[in-house]
């Protein structure tokens, strides 16, 4: 008996990934269409930057962020675990995350999460 799988893409779901675990676990053809859901990545380059440097790296980091048509894909990425502020005890790890688009696409986004 087949089993039907829900769909997640109208539920406002992220999957969180770094990109080689995307990559070696072969998500991309998972049955659950994990290739289809907007990405948060924990991705950590050495510069900064969006991508990493290294050519080997960035090219698995764009094939899971750079969808054919050109969209990005990877929403929010996880870019450091050394951030710090005032309020938080400076010997704590925190994360540093950015959203890619405009405030008025994350005020969309946040409104189609699911309660």
């Amino acid at each position: 008996m087949k089993q039907e799988i829900p769909s997640l893409n109208d539920k406002g779901t992220l999957l969180f990934t770094y990109p080689y675990i995307f990559k070696d676990y072969g998500f991309d053809a998972a049955p659950c269409a994990l290739k289809d859901l907007p990405v948060w990545i924990a991705n950590f380059p050495e510069t900064g930057e969006r991508f990493s440097s290294n050519a080997a790296q960035k090219a698995v980091e764009e094939a899971l962020c750079l969808r054919t048509d050109g969209r990005n894909r990877c929403v929010f990425q996880l870019y450091s675990s050394f951030g710090g502020f005032a309020q938080f005890d400076s010997d704590e790890a925190l994360d540093l995350d950015r959203f890619f688009g405009t405030e008025q696409e994350f005020t969309t986004w946040l409104q189609t999460i699911s309660r």
